[in-house]
């Protein structure tokens, strides 16, 4: 039988719960950095938030998720995912990461991403779009062969460095202007 933790928060959050008082919740509460912690876990963010959803999975002990209890955890997880999506649109520094705690082992928390973080969300991101579109553009389509595949990344390598050096020479000059105007 699972036990409910001390809450924190003291919330009872059900399917009709809005994401804008998710994610404002999310910004008073629960934008930390990784480590702090008030940022939780994605698992005692759910049972601490969402405790009428999730009790049905913790008042039968049949040792796996029924169809019920299934339901209830991907709908806490849908509700959580469209608040931390509007904390996305809205700018608020709220995102569910995965990282290493003290111990050393991966874990998902909601809290403040660090820079790192962002950029690596932003990268995984592009990462899926660009291999997706790479795939389906260049290899199903048999434009190429595999030997050709090395050169083209060399050259996509080198674009994308030479981009980012313009991008930065850009974001010094803006910044030595906006240093001159002050």
């Amino acid at each position: 039988m699972i036990e409910y933790k001390i809450r924190m928060t003291k919330q009872n959050w059900n399917k009709k719960t809005g994401k804008e008082e998710i994610a404002l919740h999310l910004k008073e509460y629960h934008s930390f950095p990784f480590n702090d912690r008030r940022s939780l876990t994605v698992q005692d963010f759910m049972f601490e938030h969402f405790p009428d959803l999730v009790k049905t999975m913790c008042d039968k002990d049949y040792g796996y998720l029924n169809a019920g209890g299934r339901k209830a955890l991907l709908e806490a997880r849908g509700k959580l995912r469209e608040a931390l999506r509007y904390c996305e649109e809205k700018n608020i520094k709220v995102a569910k990461i995965l990282d290493f705690n003290e111990d050393n082992d991966a874990e998902w928390r909601i809290c403040e991403p660090s820079r790192e973080q962002i950029s690596y969300l932003k990268f995984k991101r592009w990462f899926t779009s660009a291999e997706g579109f790479f795939n389906k553009a260049v290899l199903q389509e048999a434009m190429i062969d595999e030997v050709d595949v090395e050169q083209l990344l060399r050259e996509l390598k080198l674009t994308i460095k030479q981009k980012q050096e313009v991008r930065e020479a850009k974001k010094k000059k803006k910044e030595i202007e906006i240093e001159n105007e002050n």
